[in-house]
């Protein structure tokens, strides 16, 4: 009796477990959705500002004051600026985090077609390398030669830092990256801060220019020893 005791306690535990799993796992669509939802009801709520005890009155008196109704009209224009920069950020976000994922599984297309504006430009310094790229044709060239099945990375960005103006912007990120070249058998870990600058584009934001300062940069040899496994990247 008690071992079934212990077993359905056991069920019931590792059910609570799974539960939890599963609400934590949220859609990322669905959450920028949601979260720019709640922006938009805040940002708008001034729309029903007041609609308490004397609000219609006070309205009124407003109505034949054009002093109150430019208050008025600008603090609703304040609030959809605000709204405007806060989705901006968010779209910046979603695409560095795709030139992420695009740079480390050498998605070319993706870099092409959904990360870079035409025109655009890299430059990246280290500890003995510099790369400068302007305009697809280059850049695709870099990552084409930088990244194969015996060379490959992680790279992660960070707490960010975006201004927005209009349609320009600019960002600083905080890298994280490991680097393995295992054709000439070493393994490259640092930091770095990004320096980015976009563009809105037919209403999608591009990266227009990406640079790293390294903050640090440490270069060890790989021991023979050691196994690796991993993805291989796009050839």
């Amino acid at each position: 009796m008690g071992h079934r005791d212990e077993r359905g306690s056991g069920l019931r535990s590792g059910e609570t477990v799974r539960r939890s799993r599963a609400r934590l796992k949220i859609d990322r669509a669905g959450f920028r959705l949601g979260a720019i939802a709640i922006l938009l009801v805040l940002a708008l709520g001034c729309a029903h500002h007041g609609h308490g005890h004397g609000a219609h009155h006070g309205h009124a008196a407003e109505d034949g004051d054009p002093s109150a109704r430019a208050a008025r009209r600008a603090e609703h224009a304040a609030r959809h600026a605000a709204l405007d920069r806060l989705v901006a950020i968010e779209d910046i976000r979603q695409l560095k985090a795709r030139f992420m994922r695009c740079v480390d599984t050498k998605d070319l297309v993706c870099l092409r077609d959904e990360v870079f504006a035409p025109g655009g430009e890299v430059y990246f310094k280290g500890g003995d390398y510099e790369i400068r790229a302007v305009g697809w044709t280059a850049i695709e060239k870099f990552y084409q030669d930088a990244f194969s099945t015996k060379k490959f990375g992680m790279h992660t960005a960070h707490t960010p830092e975006i201004t927005v103006e209009g349609e320009t912007a600019r960002g600083i990120w905080y890298l994280h990256d490991v680097f393995v070249n295992l054709e000439e058998g070493w393994t490259l870990q640092g930091s770095a801060l990004y320096h980015d600058d976009y563009a809105k584009l037919d209403g999608q934001w591009r990266i227009v220019f990406t640079t790293y300062e390294r903050l640090f940069e440490e270069t060890t040899p790989r021991d023979p020893r050691t196994k690796l496994g991993s993805k291989s990247v796009k050839e």
